[in-house]
């Protein structure tokens, strides 16, 4: 009787074992290609610029590898103008590593180091959701570096609230450190519900002047809305004291169907008038910004936007610069 217990027994715990093992899952090391493309084709609307061109904005290309579960390394190459400030400068094309890192998540934590994407810009372009077309406000304006060499750790103890804090280059990832200074950073996210995001933001470089970046935003999304504000403040720019801009931005995107989008944004960008200055230190870049559009996503990969881009300056003596634009993304 004993021997047939004991065969009965070595059955049974060769099958649980054997069940066991079938749902440990092995990881097995793993990659994708990087690719993405930003296009247009453009006509200006007003004398101010009645330019109309076909235009390859930006390309990047890379690779994505997960070494093990809880380890990521990240490779990629930015193709364009890395100093978007006039149209000569958009006429030359540069390769730069936009991202050359590794990662480290697991639980609560994530710890990031290398050339790597600013937090604070990754989660605003994540409900603007339309880079393609047109910068965030503060890559737009150059209020900081999108990228930049440095670490970023975030510590998210609860689903309704994350804090994160970094050190940087504060040159940008165009650009090697050419000064013993870093920014330093750090932000707190809640969550009120699973649809809203309240973020607060603030940066410094200390040199000779204090250099400070502070930054509010909010958004939302529910079904077919997605929204969001900001509010921005740089303090000393360039280090030059008392040389303040104020930023406001505000978006909007509805679903119309699954393939078509309606999208509208309105940027101000303003300085103050320092003691012995008679206007704005910097009303030459002072003005608005209206950005109206409907988007077709014809595949997951490619979007079409059809699109009214207006900046109206607040110097007096400076026309408007008013454009149509279909753009083009392509993200593999």
């Amino acid at each position: 009787m004993n021997k047939y217990l004991v065969i009965c027994y070595l059955i049974f715990s060769s099958n649980f074992t054997s069940a066991q093992d079938a749902t440990v899952k092995t990881f097995v090391p793993n990659g994708d290609p990087i690719v993405r493309i930003f296009a247009n084709v453009h006509s200006g609307l007003t004398e101010t610029d009645p330019s109309k061109a076909f235009e390859v904005r930006r390309a990047y290309l890379g690779y994505k590898y997960r070494l093990s579960e809880h380890f990521t390394t990240e490779i990629k190459v930015d193709i364009g103008s890395p100093e978007e400030i006039s149209e000569f400068a958009r006429l030359r094309r540069y390769a730069y590593f936009k991202t050359a890192a590794l990662y480290w998540e697991k639980e609560k934590w994530t710890i990031r180091g290398g050339i790597i994407d600013t937090e604070h810009y990754r989660r605003q372009e994540k409900y603007w959701k339309h880079r393609y077309i047109y910068r965030s406000f503060q890559d737009e304006h150059r209020f900081g570096p999108k990228a930049d060499l440095g670490t970023t750790v975030i510590f998210a103890p609860f689903k309704s609230l994350a804090f994160d804090a970094s050190v940087m280059n504060g040159e940008g990832y165009q650009n090697l450190q050419n000064d013993n200074a870093f920014k330093y950073s750090g932000a707190v996210s809640y969550f009120p519900f699973s649809r809203m995001q309240l973020r607060v933001y603030y940066d410094f470089i200390d040199q000779k002047v204090w250099q400070s970046t502070l930054s509010t935003f909010a958004a939302y999304r529910y079904r077919k809305i997605t929204a969001g504000a900001e509010y921005n403040l740089k303090g000393n720019r360039d280090f030059e004291q008392d040389h303040n801009q104020t930023g406001l931005s505000f978006y909007m995107s509805y679903d119309i169907t699954e393939r078509f989008e309606l999208f509208g944004r309105y940027d101000r960008l303003s300085s103050n008038t320092p003691s012995g200055y008679t206007q704005p230190w910097n009303l030459v870049d002072d003005g608005s910004a209206i950005i109206a559009g409907i988007q077709f996503q014809p595949i997951e990969q490619v979007k079409l936007a059809l699109n009214y881009q207006d900046w109206v300056p607040f110097a007096a003596n400076m026309g408007n610069l008013s454009y149509i634009f279909i753009n083009l993304e392509i993200d593999l």
